[in-house]
């Protein structure tokens, strides 16, 4: 419900609430086929227009919203590599603890524009808190395995001002300055549940001694019914800018326009840390000799510091000849700022376990003869720094089009040709151990490719519109190298060529839209059919690109009929029931999916009072 109201010729607000309630559609058969993706939300708005002067506009934002909902309706695929042990599960939602998502969101904002007699002034103001909870079954599987539980307190302060031209002139041009400040809190520990400790930790210390040659039988058991991995951490940001545009119309024959455009752009990041894990007390024995009740943990505590600055050049050249047909180009630098992964300090704290585990046994004295070979088993750990961080992604875009107006402006058609070199390309992917969603870096990529969008006005009452864009984006530099034995380096894996992941090949959309209008001695006023087609595909969802969605498409529809301020709508969403992936990983040598929505069917009522 939304209500608008103008008190004056100088002042007019609106406001508004909302709740939905979604009853979820996926079913997760290990909680006797509970609805995974049931949702509550709720939330209200206000936005006043204050006009003090004719020259001075004041523009205030007020929004906040809750919502409440379960999710991660993630089904089993099958193992990716090994014997496949549950094949009862394959197509199916089946972990054992409820996974859900709370958030609370507001922002605000005031924007201020003043109009002098050269130039416009502006400047907008804002102001973002979230305040957010996750729970996840973090290994997707009927099993005790691990859980997480990570909550975030966000505060965002943010500034632009700008200055630019009145338009008219063939000078137009904008500079300005901007910034932000992120206060983020994050607390997300990681509970090893009772599989856990007995498979992720028992098992796999085990499975290093079965493997050791020439020694004798060696054995450990882990004596916790659970084991959390704690994790707080402060992650501020820091970021400012300061910005130019100049466009120079009607140079050298009219209608033939330049742009030129730089952005200076610092980012300080920061990251304080504590992750601590409980004591795992263990029992070991060797041959003939055994220890019980020895303790073992893991504990990082630090911070970390980087910042980045980046020159951002645009260019570009338009041609128009008349008023809605033009030709274009434009060349310009991208830039995506780098972070933290917070999730691979799970990683870290297991590594850090087993070399405690195996110090303690070091210095018990039952194994004091066995201390040499036992303090080589340790691993390496890789610096906090060198694990966690993400370095920004950069790219060079170069595009080339038009837009067109024809058939006595019935006709639109835009037509595009891209072409974009990316360097440190983030890729999203899960942790080898399964221990959190981590961003890495590619070495470069490229993607080209062409869009092309129709709109026509055939008549009065019919409208037809279609869309298509083709994208061949493949790793050009990524390959990942490990050490030998020896310590040399070698090819782990090589992505030349691959696609990258999560890009559509092929995108289409096709829809279209009739008007009857009725006659007097009709019940409506109007009648509308609305149809559209929308599809995608290929996507491959891993680096490896051994897992993909093949080209796919939804048909949706809507009847709107119309009386007075009243509307009655029948719609459908994915009327033929496509069958498809909507977002597939892979994760402790198995892969899951999320299908897509199938089939709705609805009825929406509105009416303006």
């Amino acid at each position: 419900m939304t209500h608008y109201h103008r008190i004056s010729d100088k002042f007019a607000f609106s406001t508004g609430g909302f709740y939905e309630h979604t009853g979820g559609f996926f079913k997760n058969v290990a909680r006797n086929n509970e609805r995974v993706d049931r949702s509550n939300a709720g939330g209200g708005r206000f936005r006043g227009i204050y006009l003090p002067t004719e020259k001075l506009k004041v523009d205030m934002t007020l929004n906040y919203e809750y919502g409440d909902q379960g999710g991660y309706p993630y089904e089993y695929t099958g193992a990716i590599t090994g014997e496949e042990k549950r094949p009862e599960y394959i197509g199916k939602i089946s972990y054992d603890n409820r996974s859900s998502y709370r958030r609370g969101l507001l922002n605000a904002g005031v924007n201020l524009e003043y109009q002098a007699n050269h130039f416009i002034l502006s400047g907008a103001t804002g102001y973002q808190n979230l305040n957010d909870r996750m729970f996840l079954d973090q290994d997707f599987t009927e099993e005790d395995i691990y859980i997480l539980e990570q909550k975030q307190r966000a505060n965002t302060v943010s500034e632009e001002i700008t200055f630019k031209s009145k338009p008219g002139s063939n000078w137009q041009w904008a500079t300005g300055v901007s910034g932000f400040y992120q206060w983020l809190h994050t607390s997300g520990p990681v509970q090893f549940r009772r599989d856990g400790v007995k498979t992720m930790i028992e098992k796999k210390t085990n499975d290093i001694f079965s493997g050791l040659t020439g020694a004798p039988p060696m054995k450990m058991t882990a004596n916790n019914q659970t084991l959390t991995v704690g994790g707080k951490f402060d992650t501020p940001i820091l970021n400012g800018a300061v910005f130019h545009q100049s466009t120079f119309n009607n140079i050298l024959t009219e209608g033939l326009s330049a742009t030129i455009g730089l952005r200076l752009d610092y980012e300080k990041l920061k990251m304080n840390y504590n992750s601590v894990s409980d004591p795992l007390n263990f029992d070991f024995s060797v041959a003939s000799l055994s220890s019980s009740g020895m303790e073992a943990m893991s504990s990082f505590i630090g911070k970390e510091s980087t910042d980045y600055m980046q020159l951002l050049p645009k260019f570009a050249i338009q041609y128009e000849w008349k008023k809605g047909n033009n030709l274009y180009t434009t060349v310009s630098k991208g830039y995506r700022s780098g972070g933290y992964n917070i999730q691979m300090f799970s990683d870290l704290a297991t590594g850090a376990l087993k070399n405690s585990m195996l110090d303690a046994l070091a210095a018990d004295p039952n194994f004091s003869r066995m201390a040499g070979m036992i303090q080589k088993l340790k691993d390496k750990l890789p610096e906090v720094s060198e694990a966690t961080q993400y370095k920004p992604e950069y790219s060079w875009n170069y595009e080339v089009g038009s837009h067109l107006t024809l058939w006595e402006g019935k006709l639109w058609a835009d037509l595009a040709a891209f072409y974009m070199d990316t360097r440190d390309q983030q890729v999203s992917q899960f942790a080898k151990s399964g221990l959190g969603r981590i961003t890495t870096n590619a070495g470069k990529s490229r993607s080209y490719g062409v869009e092309a969008a129709l709109r026509a006005s055939l008549t009065n009452a019919l409208s037809l519109n279609a869309s298509y864009g083709y994208t061949y984006a493949t790793f050009t530099n990524y390959v990942i190298m490990q050490e030998d034995a020896e310590g040399n380096l070698e090819e782990k894996e090589n992505y030349n060529g691959k696609y990258v992941p999560f890009v559509p090949k092929h995108t289409l959309n096709i829809g279209g839209e009739y008007v009857f209008t009725c006659n007097p001695r009709c019940i409506f006023d109007r009648i509308v059919l609305q149809a559209n087609y929308s599809a995608a595909g290929r996507i491959y969802w891993t680096e490896q690109n051994n897992a993909s969605q093949s080209f796919y498409g939804t048909l949706n529809g809507r009847v709107n009929f119309e009386v007075g301020n009243a509307m009655i709508s029948f719609w459908t969403r994915n009327a033929l029931n496509k069958n498809y992936a909507a977002f597939y990983f892979e994760t402790m040598d198995k892969g899951f999916k999320q299908q897509g929505r199938p089939i709705q069917l609805g009825i929406d009522l509105r009416c303006r009072f």
